[in-house]
């Protein structure tokens, strides 16, 4: 695959010497790349907004997950032994 040419890395071409249609076409064709040049500029920024603002509630929201690491309520394996425990005690206050 041959690597893509950059805008200065392309051969110069003298318009003077082609047709009206073909000029037309190059002329076109540039505005097209142009477009979807700036397009792509707009989406990169959007992206890169995007991504700071999720960074900052990432960062915002860090402090808050670290609360429940520890807490052996918020443990899957430690919440079904809660929950049988709780169930067994239930059943033995009632049966009594």
């Amino acid at each position: 695959m041959q690597p893509m040419l950059g805008p200065h890395d392309q051969p110069s071409i003298d318009e003077q010497q082609l047709s009206a249609d073909v000029v037309a076409v190059i002329t076109q064709l540039r505005q097209c790349i142009e477009r979807k040049d700036s397009e792509l500029q707009r989406k990169d920024r959007e992206i890169a907004w995007r991504d700071a603002r999720l960074e900052k509630i990432n960062f915002e929201l860090a402090p808050l997950g670290r609360g429940h690491q520890h807490d052996p309520r918020r443990r899957g394996c430690a919440c079904a032994a809660r929950s049988r425990r709780l169930r067994a005690r239930r059943a033995r206050s009632c049966g009594s």
